[in-house]
């Protein structure tokens, strides 16, 4: 569709799509995040498909890279080692049963 004339789509059919859930157009629609109106005629309500997209867009943008298990464990550990305590010799014998 054109700048001047947004493709509108309910809501349902905006959830077939895929741009989110109903609730969370419904937010959308509720913060001014998206093009809409009340059809008078179907008493439903129309979301511009265009600014959807883009909402979905900028989601995807935010989302990290996937990340291997090794990866996943690395992080984890760095953070545990971040936030513990200096150890003992005998507490980190006791931490190293533990994790065995």
């Amino acid at each position: 569709m054109s700048k001047f004339n947004p493709e509108f789509v309910t809501v349902q059919e905006a959830v077939k799509r895929g741009y989110g859930s109903r609730a969370a157009l419904m937010k959308w629609v509720k913060a001014n995040a998206v093009r809409n109106y009340l059809d008078d005629e179907t008493r439903r309500r129309m979301v511009c498909a265009e600014d959807c997209e883009a909402r979905v867009d900028a989601r995807r943008l935010r989302e990290p890279a996937p990340m291997t298990e090794d990866e996943i464990l690395d992080r984890l550990a760095k953070s545990i080692a971040s936030k513990a305590p200096a150890l003992s010799a005998e507490g980190r014998a006791k931490l190293a049963e533990l994790l065995r």
